[in-house]
């Protein structure tokens, strides 16, 4: 379930997108086609079309959610979802 972001507008979270590498442009046109101005009037619409279609995940789609575009994508290796921590760090 994708919550309500605290601050995030459409323009941070397709930003956050871009910046952090996880879709290229052309995936990125070809998502937001069916979309308009109005169904994109907050980013939560179209960042669950992107976790049902499996393009993001939603550990993905929250941290984007959240503003914060760094963290995700480590040169090929992208963090897909927390798995969880103990007390020497967490596994992603």
């Amino acid at each position: 379930r994708v919550n309500r972001p605290e601050a995030c507008t459409t323009t941070d979270f397709l930003f956050g997108l871009r910046q952090c590498g996880l879709i290229d442009e052309s995936l990125l046109a070809h998502q937001l086609a069916p979309f308009n101005a109005e169904t994109l009037a907050t980013p939560i619409p179209f960042a669950k079309h992107l976790v049902q279609q499996n393009v993001i995940t939603l550990y993905q789609a929250k941290h984007l959610l959240r503003g914060n575009h760094e963290g995700i994508v480590f040169g090929k290796y992208e963090i897909r979802d927390f798995l969880g921590k103990g007390g020497m760090g967490r596994v992603y």
